[in-house]
């Protein structure tokens, strides 16, 4: 291969034939006139070496036509160059085959734009290889669709970091299934937002882990919804904080599900104030321990 590649254009590289150009070496691409990149064919592009798209630049990505992101292959996207994610253009991306994005890094993945993610559907979601997702940001996450978001798997959410939460939308965890909740981490639920957690439903509160209950920041607390906390465990009730417990509206501590109130100690119901106490629901109260009961005066 020439080594003077700045100097092509885009019919030079459709007159190159598939087979001499999977020799080309990462250093060789790199040096590749940009512009040039829209000569491809998806032909020429599926024969190129995978290590060759080590040296792929954001502009040359950007230059690449629609047509040639079909051909990618996993093994090619495990190679490319995550700086080059930079360059991608929705309708590239809306192009691409699902199974390529089995090779997606957590590195390649953080540099997409997310404008990209709007252009997600379940099938190419769901393809993304699991550590993949550690690369995902807020501005992403929030981008994708409630439908796509929906479909993620759980292998997926919980490789997600933390503070990729801080975009979930509300419409999002509307459509994340019951079952998945289980899976959401303390540090995961914690950094979700009032207004994503004033959609819980009680379904998704009840599988939610006791740990993750006992992370959200108290001043968050009031967002639950009364029909949620009526779905309360007693593994839950067991979790919380005093200063959650001291921030519950009279609204939520009357919804409280009653067969979780024997799990209530002293020390949580000591926060209350009269008329927080008297919100308990009766059966609530009966329920209470010895030393609960007393706490309320």
């Amino acid at each position: 291969m020439p080594d003077e590649f700045k100097n092509f254009n885009p019919t030079m590289i459709q007159g190159l034939k598939p087979d001499a150009l999977g020799i080309m070496s990462p250093d060789q691409f790199m040096k590749m006139n940009p512009t040039a990149m829209a000569g491809f064919t998806p032909e020429q592009m599926k024969a190129m070496a995978p290590e060759a798209f080590q040296g792929m630049t954001p502009d040359q990505m950007k230059n690449l036509g629609t047509k040639v992101f079909g051909s990618f292959t996993k093994e090619q996207m495990e190679n490319m160059a995550a700086e080059a994610m930079k360059g991608m253009k929705p309708d590239q991306f809306k192009s691409m085959a699902a199974t390529a994005l089995g090779g997606l890094t957590p590195d390649q993945l953080a540099q997409m734009g997310a404008d990209i993610f709007r252009q997600m559907d379940p099938k190419k979601l769901v393809a993304m290889a699991a550590d993949a997702m550690a690369g995902m940001q807020p501005n992403q996450l929030g981008s994708l669709s409630p439908r796509v978001f929906g479909s993620i798997k759980p292998t997926q959410l919980d490789q997600m970091a933390p503070e990729a939460f801080q975009g979930l939308t509300p419409d999002q965890m509307m459509k994340l299934r019951a079952t998945m909740m289980s899976v959401l981490s303390p540090e995961q639920v914690a950094e979700m937002s009032t207004r994503v957690l004033k959609v819980l439903n009680p379904a998704q509160f009840l599988k939610l882990a006791p740990e993750a209950l006992g992370e959200i920041d108290p001043a968050k607390i009031p967002a639950l919804p009364p029909a949620a906390l009526g779905k309360i465990t007693d593994g839950q009730v067991d979790a919380l904080d005093p200063t959650q417990v001291d921030k519950m509206t009279t609204k939520q501590l009357r919804a409280l599900n009653p067969n979780a109130c024997d799990a209530f100690d002293a020390e949580q119901l000591d926060t209350l104030t009269t008329a927080e106490a008297k919100a308990l629901s009766p059966k609530c109260v009966k329920n209470l321990s010895t030393e609960a009961k007393e706490a309320l005066g």
